[in-house]
């Protein structure tokens, strides 16, 4: 157990010098969704920049036998910071194993990420689940925030089923609810309606723009990104090989002006099981995130999607774009918490309404 008979050093390292304790450490202590090599060659050796090191937790026994017995990983991204361009660290994949939880060990990893963090990288960042959260922060990390799930149905039809389930439904609509074919025919009414009242937007919106269906990113991707990374405050790097890399498969849906420049985009990705979307990055001019809404939810519409939801951190004029078009926050939510670099201007990258943070940012 950790305490009296263990001593503990951190050590930064090569990933690939630890590549084997590693994959056992990941595969015993966190949910990764993907087989822990395919998630190490795709941090460490297909990242665009490469993380070179880990820092691992060694536990020293009383015989002086050692053992790697906890991890944390720093990724690095590009992020536009301000008028300038600076290296973000991505705090990510902090494990230790279950015999050695206490907090004093998982402390003394974080801290010695934290000091590496201040001397090397502009701003750090990550997303620790509930247990992690309380260490990280004693560790000299700050909350950013919480990130908010916003969504919008698009066929109610899908949802009338689950009202049975919520608090303080009229019984009328239960009733209702009850006759499939009742269902069917308000619901396409309800849909219609709340799509036809976005009608004038749409032709404005087709006026000037079209929308355009991807499958992969090129060179159209990084014109975009460097017309438009000046007018956010704190985003991480959209170039063509960071989106192809963070988003092997795309589907994305393109808002191209009449001129034929790319103006934003959206990477959407569908549940084949339940039809709903779920958009993973948007981005672009400002003036033209709304236009790409706009034309976006009736398309999704058409390709059958029965809602659209995306999660995001700050991007205040985003969440007012959403609001106007009918979508609701949800209750779920993940804290972020952040550290800034020494020598690049605390405070403003401590506030979460500067920052512009979709899906792709995260280090899963």
């Amino acid at each position: 157990m950790a305490g009296p008979g263990f001593s503990y050093e951190v050590e930064r390292v090569r990933p690939e010098d630890v590549r084997d304790e590693l994959l056992r450490l990941w595969r015993e202590n966190l949910k990764l969704g993907v087989p822990p090599d395919e998630k190490f060659r795709w941090l460490y050796r297909d990242a665009p920049l490469p993380a070179d090191s880990v820092f691992v937790l060694r536990a020293r026994s009383a015989d002086g036998r050692t053992e790697l017995v906890g991890a944390n990983g720093v990724a690095v991204r590009r992020f536009q910071l301000g008028a300038a361009t600076g290296r973000a660290g991505i705090s990510g994949d902090l494990a230790v194993d279950a015999a050695h939880r206490g907090l004093l060990p998982a402390l003394r990893l974080v801290r010695e990420v934290n000091a590496f963090a201040l001397s090397d990288f502009d701003v750090t960042y990550g997303f620790p689940n509930k247990k992690a959260e309380g260490v990280m922060v004693r560790g000299g990390f700050r909350v950013l925030g919480k990130t908010a799930r916003y969504a919008r149905v698009l066929r109610h039809a899908s949802y009338a089923v689950r009202l049975k389930e919520r608090e303080g439904v009229p019984k009328l609509l239960l009733r209702a609810a009850e006759h499939p074919a009742l269902v069917r025919v308000g619901s396409a009414g309800v849909d219609l309606a709340r799509l036809s009242m976005s009608a004038p937007a749409v032709a404005r919106a087709l006026s000037r723009h079209r929308l355009v269906w991807e499958t992969r990113f090129d060179e159209r991707f990084d014109g975009l990104w460097e017309r438009a990374r000046g007018e956010y405050e704190i985003v991480g790097e959209r170039t063509s090989a960071f989106l192809a890399w963070r988003c092997p498969s795309p589907e994305v849906a393109t808002l191209v002006r009449r001129s034929g420049e790319l103006a934003a985009y959206a990477v959407v990705e569908r549940d084949p099981r339940t039809r709903a979307v779920h958009v993973r990055d948007l981005f672009g001019h400002k003036r033209d995130l709304g236009a790409l809404l706009d034309l976006l939810l009736p398309a999704l519409w058409r390709r059958g999607a029965v809602s659209v939801s995306l999660r995001l951190l700050g991007a205040p004029d985003v969440v007012t774009l959403l609001e106007e078009r009918g979508f609701e926050r949800r209750a779920e939510s993940r804290t972020a918490v952040v550290q800034a670099g020494r020598d690049s201007g605390g405070d403003r990258l401590e506030e979460s309404k500067r920052w512009h943070l979709f899906d792709v940012d995260e280090d899963t």
